[in-house]
């Protein structure tokens, strides 16, 4: 039976919640790039072959998400990460993702903004209604490892705008798509990380 991953106590939580990510001069920024005629479809949970297909923005290059955000999840985290990859996910209704794990190598950690924006493009919904819109993150505990076998306890974080959630890499989860009447996009960016030792 392997050991279970290790991880830094400067981050005792497995899952981390945190809100304003990004000014709004930087909020704006972050929506203009996701719109860019950059999509591709074809993309997979973890190793590139578990789950159905996505929408998907390569973007471990791009100086805004390397350069401004990651900074600033360093900062909100009060810990130092190493990027290992940057991508935008895009759901729209009927392509809920599969339980997965991003790595179980010690020391690593995933950090999804959520950048929809919601309350602008879905005027319907206010700030308090978006459990309306679906495309929560779904965490199966605790799930273990050595078994590859996902928990029986289901955990969701709402994909409220310019929120963000930082989990260790090994938890079984999944994004799950927006509800049926839902016009566009839900869309995460996806920080693949290494707690710097």
């Amino acid at each position: 039976m392997s050991s279970p991953p290790i991880y830094s106590q400067s981050l005792p939580h497995p899952i981390n919640r945190y809100t304003d990510i990004l000014t709004s001069d930087e909020w704006k920024t972050c929506q203009d790039l996701l719109c860019r005629p950059q999509w591709q479809f074809g993309g997979r949970s973890a190793t590139g072959k578990i789950g159905e297909p996505h929408w998907y923005m390569e973007l471990s290059n791009d100086e805004f998400f390397l350069h401004t955000v990651l900074p600033r999840i360093n900062a909100i985290t009060n810990t130092i990460f190493d990027v290992s990859r940057i991508y935008a996910n895009g759901q729209s209704y009927g392509m809920d993702g599969q339980f997965h794990r991003d790595d179980y190598r010690d020391h690593t950690w995933t950090f999804l903004l959520y950048s929809t924006n919601i309350t602008s493009t879905e005027p319907h919904m206010l700030p308090h209604n978006v459990y309306l819109f679906g495309g929560q993150t779904e965490f199966s505990l605790p799930g273990t490892i050595s078994e590859h076998t996902t928990g029986d306890r289901i955990v969701s974080i709402h994909p409220f705008p310019n929120t963000g959630v930082l989990f260790q890499a090994h938890l079984f989860h999944r994004g799950l798509s927006p509800l049926r009447y839902i016009t566009q996009l839900r869309t995460t960016v996806a920080f693949k990380l290494v707690e710097r030792q």
